[in-house]
């Protein structure tokens, strides 16, 4: 949502957040003293984050500059809470009721501070991919022949001119083939879809939704962000990446020659949606 034209909030719901951990502790209780530990158990949790992304001179303008927290909701829930030690049931029984609330306090904190990081390091992303955004605004379309024209060649070098036909055999089997290649790919037969779009989804590529469905390597395993502390090991991983459209040629006109050694590819898709599993 927009509260005005410089902010977007954007919400984050974190389901399934499972914690475990083991801790040590010590008690002087006068008549009772020593030592033991405690296993701790959280597996459904939730946490709801609120993200800003702020613009300087407007969305209509600018690209966000800037992200920050809003707001952290995170509810802890222990399910287990496991004590060994030496003392009576009943005693175990209230030190259980004395640090579950306060457990659970700490989980949610530690929970926000993770995320409060990692918002941090997308910050500098944001930060980044602005200023290189903004490099753009003024920018011109280079000339695509600019490397054609600085290129320098001993004297004597042929190249083949695929603007000429006097360049020979050569040329004209590469033009003609280029010509059938695009007139293949770019028919379209009455009432149905560009050649093209159906040779895609022949391929077997997409699903029977027409999403192309990428998972992550076993070596890599979708690791995107991995830092670990004293206190916290935090990871992003992503799981899933989804692409639809693939299928959705409208035009399509690859290796036209523009130049006499530049070619130049053209195509234009109805749709082109990414979604990203984390």
């Amino acid at each position: 949502t927009s509260n005005n034209n410089k902010n977007l909030d954007y919400a984050v719901e974190i389901i399934h957040v499972g914690i475990s951990c083991s801790m040590i502790f010590e008690y002087d209780w006068g008549l009772f003293d020593g030592s033991g530990t405690v296993d701790i158990n959280a597996p459904e949790n939730d946490v709801l984050i609120s993200l800003t992304f702020k613009s300087p001179s407007g969305f209509q303008r600018t690209p966000p500059n800037e992200v920050e927290v809003a707001i952290c909701l995170a509810y802890f829930e222990i399910s287990e809470i496991s004590v060994e030690d030496i003392l009576p049931d009943k005693l175990i029984d209230i030190f259980k009721g004395l640090i579950t609330n306060a457990v659970e306090k700490l989980l949610a904190d530690v929970a926000c501070d993770t995320l409060k990081g990692l918002i941090e390091d997308l910050n500098e992303i944001v930060t980044e991919a602005s200023t290189e955004l903004l490099l753009w605004e003024d920018h011109q379309m280079s000339d695509p022949l600019k490397k054609e024209n600085e290129l320098n060649l001993p004297v004597g070098t042929a190249l083949i001119d695929f603007t000429s036909n006097s360049s020979g055999y050569y040329t004209t089997l590469f033009a003609n083939a280029v010509d059938e290649l695009n007139d293949l790919l770019g028919s379209t037969p009455p009432g149905g879809d560009m050649e093209i779009n159906t040779i895609i989804r022949n391929l077997g590529l997409l699903d029977d939704d027409g999403w192309y469905v990428m998972k992550p390597s076993n070596s890599t395993n979708g690791t995107v962000y991995d830092v670990e502390n004293d206190s916290l090991k935090s990871t992003v991983s992503w799981t899933e990446i989804r692409v639809n459209g693939l299928d959705t040629f409208t035009d399509i006109d690859i290796m036209v020659p523009i130049g006499k050694q530049t070619l130049l590819n053209e195509f234009r898709l109805n749709k082109l949606d990414l979604e990203v599993d984390l």
